[in-house]
């Protein structure tokens, strides 16, 4: 699976999660940081009210030329949630430049089953903080949010079928230092089904495009991942 291939699908993914689907519950988990989520599947975990991530490249398209495509370059992930007290041991990280060996997303849904199940998870290792933004309201509420980079991020998803039963994960893993390393700026593999999972674990976006515009892009995130097996298959013979 080449870099264009993955681009295109983390664009694809993100694009597509919208309001029409099934309701999610995200919590995160810092190593050594203890949350206060209730939830009894993700004890000392934290509660999540919004995410992002996202993965661009550089582009000569707009600077003449012809269209060309850079490495690409991750994101720093974001989150939004209340303040249940991972926030001073956060602080304390970031003013001191201090990594965080691990950090954990999970995102469950109700799938029939007597309890939500987790569907989608995002594991990171040799987190950076680059951002703490604490807001409290006149209602008393303190929420705060933040942003960290990271050194290697791993995806797992578990599709969901006709049943309503979840299969199998199917991972896919990135290792950003070796593929700067390497002098390719990509190191990613893995099942590229993994990135589908962004389509429904990313919060509901703003703006909900048009039928005709959910064709187009389906198409195309069919496309890639046909491109992703045949150029695997090619590989394996």
């Amino acid at each position: 699976m080449n870099k264009s291939a993955l681009g295109l699908l983390v664009i694809c993914a993100s694009t597509l999660a919208t309001p029409s689907l099934a309701a999610t519950k995200a919590f995160i988990q810092f190593d050594q940081i203890k949350g206060s989520s209730t939830d009894k599947d993700h004890t000392s975990w934290s509660d999540v009210v919004n995410w992002s991530w996202s993965l661009s490249a550089d582009t000569s398209w707009t600077k003449g030329g012809g269209a060309a495509v850079g490495k690409p370059q991750p994101g720093p992930f974001l989150w939004t949630q209340a303040n249940d007290g991972v926030f001073n041991s956060l602080f304390v990280n970031m003013a001191t430049g201090k990594a965080v060996n691990k950090i954990k997303l999970d995102v469950s849904k109700n799938t029939g089953a007597a309890n939500p199940e987790v569907f989608f998870t995002m594991e990171f290792t040799g987190a950076f903080f680059t951002k703490l933004d604490m807001k409290g309201s006149a209602e008393g509420n303190v929420d705060f949010a933040g942003q960290f980079v990271f050194k290697t991020i791993k995806i797992g998803y578990r599709p969901q079928d006709s049943s309503g039963r979840l299969g199998a994960a199917k991972f896919a893993t990135w290792d950003i230092p070796a593929g700067v390393a390497s002098g390719s700026g990509y190191e990613f593999s893995g099942d590229a089904t993994a990135l589908m999972g962004l389509a429904e674990a990313m919060p509901p976006a703003a703006v909900v495009p048009e039928p005709s515009s959910y064709l187009l892009m389906l198409g195309g995130l069919a496309g890639v991942l046909a491109l992703a097996r045949r150029r695997s298959l090619a590989l394996r013979g």
